[in-house]
């Protein structure tokens, strides 16, 4: 196939995006004067690698912001349409399987228990976020290749409808400078069409090589992870384990994160892997449902909010091992850590779940 070499869209005063913007290159964009023409995908990824280097080359040129410019920034209103069919793809993403007792209620649209799992909605949260790497967030300056998902936050307020929209607006609540890199943590509201809020995100995200720009390293408007007694002489109170297929990320990504770091070897190297990494979400998914089945007898009600930090990537085909702890004095707190099996590393952190109320103690 053949394509044009294309043109950036982003208007180097404003940072951003516009109508005019876009009729102004259409012509560059459509032009095959210069067309390229790729024998493979792995070469197509390459050329557009190059293409975004370049860019990203010829803005540093011009000097970039700081990005401490992007605290405050508030996202345009942002709309997630959604159908049973994506309720249940999300629930086989995260390994949901007809063979488990309660797997039709997550499974099956007319189940008369058909009901959203508590983590499905990083998805609206989420399927916004394009902007950061647009160029229409002032400040930021960054592509797919160096991102990092640190840690995420959710708390469910409203059960999510089988179906319908949510609107979603996100703030930038800080830019910290960790030397290395740079962490965007970001707050997220998600609303019904009757403007109730349903659940709200915050989502810690490092971007490799943007540090050093002098700003805070830490913030009081992060929500802390918790220490398990992982480390500790107390063994879990309950431990469970899942296989993840080959495909699990291949899978996981229908569900809306794209990023190619997850499906393509050549993109996954550029990251410094050495083949596609597991959605670090679809991790957190399948420990909130490990808990789901030690503590609430499937039931996704009796999520009331969930946080972890994401320490080391997963590689689909592995098993992923949820250690839990009932926390001693708070009987509705669930602690908790994932580690894979195959090879003793620790890949979600920190973690506790904040329930409305236990079906199952022992």
């Amino acid at each position: 196939w053949h394509r044009s070499v294309g043109k950036v869209l982003t208007n180097a005063e404003t940072k951003r995006v516009s109508i005019e913007d876009v009729r102004e290159g259409w012509s560059d964009v459509t032009s095959m004067e210069s067309a390229s023409y790729p024998e493979s995908t792995q070469q197509s990824t390459m050329d557009t690698l190059a293409i975004i280097e370049k860019s990203m080359t010829a803005a540093e040129a011009a000097g970039s912001d700081n990005p401490l410019d992007a605290v405050g920034y508030t996202s345009e209103p942002y709309a997630f349409n959604y159908t049973f069919k994506d309720v249940i793809l999300y629930a086989l993403g995260i390994g949901v399987s007809t063979t488990e007792p309660h797997g039709l209620k997550f499974l099956y649209e007319n189940d008369e228990n058909f009901s959203v799992l508590p983590t499905f909605g990083v998805l609206p949260a989420l399927s916004g976020l394009e902007a950061l790497i647009t160029g229409n967030v002032p400040g930021l300056d960054f592509d797919l290749s160096s991102v990092l998902h640190g840690e995420q936050y959710i708390e469910i307020l409203k059960p999510y409808p089988t179906d319908g929209c949510l609107y979603q607006t996100f703030t930038i609540t800080d830019v910290l400078d960790k030397g290395s890199g740079m962490v965007l943590i970001l707050d997220v509201e998600s609303c019904d069409k009757h403007e109730d809020v349903v659940c709200r995100n915050q989502c810690t995200i490092f971007v490799r090589g943007k540090g050093g720009f002098n700003g805070p390293r830490t913030s009081e408007h992060a929500i802390p992870v918790r220490a398990s007694p992982a480390n500790t002489d107390r063994k879990p109170d309950k431990s469970l384990q899942y296989t993840t297929s080959a495909d699990q990320a291949a899978l996981y990504r229908l569900s809306g994160d794209l990023n190619p770091m997850h499906v393509d070897p050549n993109f996954a190297a550029i990251g410094g892997f050495s083949r596609p990494i597991l959605h670090g979400l679809c991790t957190y998914g399948i420990a909130v449902r490990h808990v789901l089945e030690a503590y609430c007898d499937s039931d996704p009600r009796l999520v009331r909010s969930v946080k972890a930090r994401f320490s080391k990537p997963v590689y689909p085909g592995e098993t992923v091992v949820t250690d839990m702890w009932l926390e001693e004095g708070d009987g509705n707190v669930v602690l908790f850590r994932c580690k894979v099996l195959e090879t003793g590393e620790e890949c979600l952190s920190g973690g506790w779940i904040k329930l409305n109320k236990l079906t199952n103690k022992l």
